[in-house]
């Protein structure tokens, strides 16, 4: 069960990616302060890793199960921009940009 929940866990930034993509759509000129956004998800998943590290058999299973959404998207992420050249229209396609999208702006930093 708690492996389960690590799963689950793993799954958060679905939501939160959905959230700010509907913030932005439903007030475009309401401006997000991204960067704090960016900050408090990463502070906060650091706080759901110290908390759920020993929910598997060792430290290294758990971060493994959590972040297993994690690699699946970046997965089909690659899968669609590298091999078909185009996002699909419906779900995974959107979900899996949306994945991403609570540190894009972070991201975009360390990139220049």
């Amino acid at each position: 069960m708690k492996k389960f929940m690590l799963f689950l866990l793993g799954l958060i930034p679905f939501a939160l990616g959905f959230i700010i993509n509907a913030i932005m759509m439903k007030n475009q000129s309401f401006l997000l302060s991204y960067k704090l956004i960016d900050i408090m998800y990463i502070l906060f998943w650091g706080f759901i890793g110290f908390k759920t590290c020993e929910f598997g058999k060792t430290s290294l299973e758990s971060a493994i199960i959590a972040n297993l959404p994690a690699f699946l998207t970046l997965l089909l992420n690659l899968y669609q921009e590298n091999i078909l050249g185009q996002y699909w229209l419906n779900i995974f396609g959107v979900a899996t940009q949306f994945y991403y999208l609570p540190l894009i702006n972070l991201s975009y930093f360390f990139t220049f």
